[in-house]
């Protein structure tokens, strides 16, 4: 091959990327813009409000926190911390093994409470389990005859009902419930 012809080849071509990878750029752009997409609306996703309850026994200013199920005192002086993540009308009931359902919260008028609320409670008299269920209502209320009525139920179950039982049965959608136990000894 002489100089001119040299001067007058064109490079070879360049090889073109696989159809392929160029099919699939586009579609690992939308993957990715999809995923953001879910990412933001889940987190936009309200998450329902709670509601925590604890347990606290021994003496003023040396109270320990009490587990589910801790054994306690017979009329022992407890202390109970509520905890409602926002304003919402509020009921604490206590039932025993006995089967008697007790109204501790509110004492009188509207349940509405706007924050966390510490209240002294006494155990059961009588050896046996005690739950505590704190049950905050949906925005248009709850009244006590059904909190009442739920709680009944579990009373009604005995001592085995109490000790399983982690909420009030039959309440509205949307109501917030916790419950603690402890073993009256």
């Amino acid at each position: 091959m002489n100089a001119a012809n040299r001067a007058s080849a064109s490079p070879p071509p360049r090889p073109s990327p696989p159809r392929l990878v160029a099919a699939l750029v586009p579609l690992g752009t939308f993957l990715l813009t999809a995923v953001a997409v879910v990412a933001v609306l889940r987190s936009a996703v309200p998450h329902p409000a709670a509601l925590a309850l604890s347990a606290w026994g021994g003496r003023p200013g040396a109270a320990q926190p009490l587990p589910d199920g801790a054994s306690v005192r017979a009329g022992a002086s407890l202390y109970l911390e509520l905890e409602p993540d926002g304003p919402c009308p509020l009921w604490l009931v206590a039932v025993d093994a006995a089967g008697r359902v007790q109204r501790i919260h509110p004492i009188v008028a509207a349940p509405e409470s706007h924050g966390p609320l510490d209240i002294q409670v006494q155990a059961s008299p009588e050896p046996g389990p005690q739950r505590f269920f704190a049950v905050c209502a949906p925005d248009d209320g709850l009244d006590y005859a059904r909190v009442l009525a739920a709680a009944g139920a579990v009373a009604r179950e005995g001592a085995t009902g109490l000790r399983t039982a982690r909420a009030l049965a039959g309440l509205p959608e949307g109501t917030r419930q916790a419950s603690i136990l402890v073993e009256a000894m």
